[in-house]
């Protein structure tokens, strides 16, 4: 995989931008695209846009990019549009770029993306970019986590319909839901050979969790290394508590929660217990989790250091 170093100063502006836009975002993000592309037309920039019309559609279009026709791929959708980039991201393909347009857009916070289209249109056109290491579940690749037990419950069961209606208020409204519907059950994760008991398991590559809120600090893009962030309590109660917790910017000192260092975790029970991947569901159980070894090459805000 491509290992990209940070652009310099005077180094060729990007003009040959492909656009993979998931148009499920809905019409008033539509419009905040139509004012990017209109910023990087503004800036000299060729743009194409390729819809998604389903499932895997971003990764076949990334897939299918190269650098003898493209300056950059970019991601307009949410972080489950940019996962299907990566997953298409190969050899010969180019640098990835971000226009946030989904619910959480935790990438957009790690990555320190601006909101103004402008500020984004000049990050695509002019920003460096840098490595970002993902991890791998089963060999799908993944940029900010995947999590087994009750988030990933909530994002089998959250409404699609209802997510682009209210955003955010569709997760608040499952979880609350699953809080009278999930079973708990207890998991045992093994962490690079040592086995460890939790009622749920997030594993991390970036530092947010369901908007600003920090579930493992010191976990950056451009560290291979994976963060297993374990709920040890099960049961509604906790659930409120570890909420509450992260809200106020106290979950790592949170008793009952720990964060881990690991290259990799297996988790083989409950079987077939859904996995949520970057905010969808990707699949079940069993699953192996590794810290890979590729980077993707990210253009990067020129402030940001994460």
């Amino acid at each position: 995989m491509v290992h990209s170093s940070q652009s310099l100063p005077g180094q060729a502006a990007r003009r040959r931008i492909l656009i993979v836009f998931n148009p499920a975002a809905g019409s008033r993000r539509a419009s905040r695209l139509r004012a990017v592309v209109r910023a990087l037309m503004d800036r000299g920039a060729e743009v194409k846009i390729r819809e998604t019309m389903g499932p895997k559609d971003a990764t076949e279009f990334a897939s299918e990019c190269t650098v003898a026709d493209w300056d950059a791929i970019v991601a307009a959708g949410g972080d489950g549009t940019l996962n299907e980039v990566i997953n298409g991201h190969r050899d010969g393909v180019p640098p990835v770029g971000l226009i946030p347009l989904g619910t959480a857009n935790l990438a957009a916070l790690e990555m320190e993306i601006g909101a103004p289209p402008a500020t984004v249109a000049e990050m695509i056109v002019r920003g460096p970019v840098r490595p970002a290491y993902v991890g791998r579940v089963n060999e799908r690749r993944f940029l900010l986590m995947t999590g087994v037990g009750f988030d990933a419950h909530v994002v089998r069961s959250v409404s699609s319909p209802l997510k682009r209606l209210i955003g955010k208020g569709a997760y608040a409204l499952e979880t609350a839901r699953q809080m009278w519907r999930y079973g708990f059950p207890r998991f045992t994760i093994e962490i690079d050979g040592v086995a460890r008991p939790a009622a749920s398991v997030v594993v991390m590559k970036g530092r947010y969790y369901a908007g600003p809120y920090v579930c493992a600090a010191d976990s950056r893009f451009d560290d291979p290394t994976l963060y297993a962030c374990l709920f040890e309590k099960p049961g509604r109660l906790q659930v409120v508590r570890y909420a509450v917790n992260m809200l106020l910017g106290r979950l790592e000192s949170c008793g009952g929660y720990r964060v881990m260092p690991a290259k990799r975790i297996v988790i083989d029970a409950p079987d077939d217990d859904p996995v949520q991947v970057d905010g969808d569901l990707g699949g079940r159980l069993p699953i192996v989790i590794e810290a890979a070894a590729d980077a993707i090459p990210l253009i990067r805000m020129p402030r940001t250091a994460g």
